[in-house]
Order: structure tokens, then C-alpha cells, then sequence
């Protein structure tokens, strides 16, 4: 695959929602996020299996990326808004500022674990007016300590499953 290969260039707001509206609205979020950004176009992210409902928020709406489409939307955006887990994966990967929010219970520990994990539980919200509580968007992930900490983890994971195949 052509990792350079992307539909969208320059700079945008991406949005990857898989849940429900945060508490307070998608709008007023993305506006908190467009005071800082700049008013930047908003895109979305869809997965065409999920129902889902249309981003009315959103200028533009992808419904049908390919793999590499799909990391390169999150490469290439100023700042990613998100209530998945891979979401904020993918924006602590690129180095890409973020907000995540959650609003189920079943997948706030994922959050809580990652926000606990990385130092990142600034950028991780419940509600709309968490945001200015955090500061969730004027501060900016500590992105070389966050790949410090992911590299450590690596390892420790590498060399879990070694002594462990060694086992046998």
C-alpha cells in the first residue's frame, strides 16, 4: 500500500463518533475546538456496516475509505474528535491533538485506563462542559513521553511473548 496515498489534504477537524452524542452536543464541542483551531471544516468518519446516523455537524461525511484512506485521515487532521478508543490510538500514533469523550459506562473504563496510562485523562471528557474544566483543548498531549511510555509497554509486551513461547 501507497501510505501517501489520501483523499484529503490540509487542515481539518476529523470526527470518528461510533456512540452517542456527548453530553452538551457535538456542536457546541466542535465549536470549543473551532475557538482554538481556527474554523476549520469538519469531516466524518463512517463505517458503512454501522448504522449510523448522519453527521449533520460534519461538511463532509466518508463513508467508504480503505485502510490506508482511513489512517490517513487521522495522520493528516489538525485535531480529532472522538468517542473510540482506536480513535485516540490512532491520534496518540500520529501525534495529533484531541478530545474523546465517552458516554457509556461499558466503554468508560477503556478510557479511563488509557487516560490513567498515558497522562492523557485531560483530553478525555464526559460532558461538553468538562472541556473547559480540563482544559482539554488549549494544552497539548506530552507526545514525546506518551511515545516513551508506548515504546516501554511494546517491549514489556514483546518480551512477555517470548518468555512465554519459550515456555513450551
Amino acid at each position: 500500500y501507497d501510505i501517501s496515498k489520501n483523499r484529503e489534504k490540509g487542515n481539518y477537524i476529523l470526527t470518528y463518533i461510533l456512540g452517542k452524542e456527548i453530553e452538551g452536543t457535538h456542536n457546541k464541542a466542535l465549536e470549543k475546538i473551532k475557538n482554538v483551531y481556527g474554523d476549520l471544516p469538519v469531516y466524518s468518519i463512517k463505517i458503512p456496516t454501522m448504522n449510523f446516523t448522519l453527521s449533520d455537524f460534519a461538511d463532509r461525511v466518508f463513508y467508504d475509505l480503505d485502510p490506508i484512506e482511513w489512517l490517513n485521515m487521522f495522520r493528516n487532521a489538525k485535531f480529532v474528535y472522538t468517542d473510540s478508543f482506536h480513535g485516540v490510538l490512532f491520534s496518540l500514533k500520529y501525534h495529533k491533538p484531541f478530545l474523546a469523550y465517552y458516554t457509556e459506562k461499558m466503554r468508560a473504563t477503556r478510557f479511563i485506563d488509557l487516560g490513567k496510562r498515558y497522562n492523557i485523562d485531560n483530553y478525555i471528557v464526559q460532558n461538553v462542559e468538562e472541556i473547559h474544566k480540563k482544559k482539554s483543548i488549549e494544552l497539548k498531549p506530552d507526545f514525546e513521553m506518551i511515545d516513551r511510555m508506548l515504546e516501554e509497554h511494546k517491549q514489556y509486551s514483546l518480551d512477555y511473548l517470548e518468555k512465554a513461547l519459550n515456555t513450551f
